[in-house]
């Protein structure tokens, strides 16, 4: 894939992605709950590590980094299905999800049009399912 950009970028998530859930019944008829959220959240994240030199984020105890960019990613719509009738101890699982993202300069200038990201694939082929 080649270097990363030799850019810092913060990276703003849209405050809706992280609670979201995916409730269903495993085949022992026991409810259970998947984190889809935090998948996605982990896995922009590390599409952004991957692409540019320097990620930071709230969380960061180094406040000193100010990022070259911000990229605003908001979640329009996603979709998770389970395939439940090949459940033996796991079960596969596909993950699609439209977004938009926008980035910024230092000066809070839009750098770029929003982009809609389509059918961004996070693999989740091997879900535990309840023993």
């Amino acid at each position: 894939m080649g270097e990363p950009l030799p850019s810092a970028v913060k990276l703003e998530l849209s405050p809706s992605i992280t609670p979201q859930t995916f409730h269903y019944t495993d085949s022992c008829g026991q409810p259970e709950e998947i984190p889809i959220g935090r998948l996605i959240e982990a896995a922009l994240r590390e599409g952004a590590h991957r692409t540019f030199k320097t990620v930071v984020s709230e969380d960061d105890a180094d406040k000193t980094i100010a990022p070259d960019h911000v990229i605003k990613i908001d979640i329009r719509d996603w979709f998770f299905n389970l395939d439940k009738d090949a459940l033996y101890d796991r079960a596969p699982a596909t993950m699609r999800m439209n977004a938009f993202a926008q980035m910024y300069d230092k000066t809070g200038t839009l750098d770029r049009k929003s982009t809609r990201l389509n059918s961004s694939h996070i693999p989740l082929s091997r879900m535990p399912s309840s023993a």
